[in-house]
């Protein structure tokens, strides 16, 4: 899915998975620094996306009161970037658009790459500060043959209970883009909201 962030003005994709009994999933930024407040994104009939913006009555960081823009596939350019996250059992798989570089190693890689987490108090108040913020530890990283999966086991996937009116907690997955692609990107990131990791030998 593609959902549009108004204040922000940025256009991010949210891939969702069913765990468990709980549906959680993975947010990506898809395209930033637009011209004002994505309110609608709508699919064209030729493939690409149209924009509809604004930042009247609610200020947005474009900096524009409205805007229309179109997004465009050249139909061959394919950029490194995380297409998505899964939840598996001692940690997360992430996903990347095109493979890590053959010349990289497994500490190249480790080097690029960090977890945190936190979680968020649920109150009929405005908002919530970041609650128990960490970095999560990596205690395993492999790279599937053909390079363009990661598979990270986490030192911990216990979720602990911080706040008794908690929300799932965000995990935030960086990888530098620069250090592994030399992308433009200097940083690949991925929020994935997580209610539980599957149970060893469970399907999902």
């Amino acid at each position: 899915m593609f959902l549009g962030d108004q204040t922000q003005s940025d256009l991010m994709r949210v891939v969702t998975e069913k765990v468990g009994d709980h549906e959680q999933g993975v947010v990506i930024r898809f395209a930033t620094d637009l011209e004002s407040g994505i309110m609608r994104p709508v699919f064209l009939p030729d493939g690409s996306m149209l924009l509809g913006e604004t930042g009247r009555g609610w200020q947005a960081k474009g900096g524009r009161v409205a805007s229309l823009q179109r997004i465009v596939w050249d139909g061959k350019t394919i950029a490194p970037a995380i297409h998505h996250v899964s939840a598996v059992p001692g940690g997360f798989d992430v996903t990347f658009t095109i493979p890590v570089p053959a010349s990289f190693i497994q500490t190249d890689i480790a080097s690029a790459l960090s977890i945190k987490s936190w979680t968020y108090r649920d109150a009929p108040d405005y908002g919530s500060p970041e609650l128990d913020e960490h970095a999560e530890p990596v205690t395993r990283i492999e790279l599937s043959p053909d390079r363009t999966v990661l598979h990270l086991t986490l030192a911990k996937t216990e979720q602990p209970k911080i706040h008794p009116h908690q929300t799932a907690r965000v995990y935030q997955l960086s990888v530098d883009g620069k250090k592994l692609w030399n992308a433009m990107n200097p940083s690949f990131e991925a929020f994935y909201t997580l209610y539980q990791f599957p149970a060893a030998g469970v399907d999902h």
